[in-house]
């Protein structure tokens, strides 16, 4: 879970888990991701894709469109929530 909150002696710290997520059917884990990071610099520089490219950069043209799916193990289907 992502962002939970640990409580210690002085104060409230986040503790962060790894990201894990598929890439063209393969499965990528990465234990201590860089929030600051783009996908497209992720992809590019840690997966060395480099034929991924950066559209309108503002988020109008839709060449940055991921889309975000979860297998739902009680249909054994693949589920594709809107966003």
């Amino acid at each position: 879970m992502y962002g939970q909150y640990v409580k210690d002696s002085t104060r409230m710290t986040t503790k962060r888990d790894s990201l894990v997520f598929f890439v063209n059917g393969q499965k990528v884990t990465d234990p201590a991701p860089d929030p600051t990071e783009t996908l497209l610099a992720y992809l590019r520089r840690k997966l060395s894709l480099p034929g991924t490219k950066e559209g309108c950069g503002v988020g109008g043209c839709g060449a940055c469109t991921v889309m975000i799916s979860s297998y739902d193990v009680t249909s054994k289907r693949i589920k594709y929530p809107f966003v």
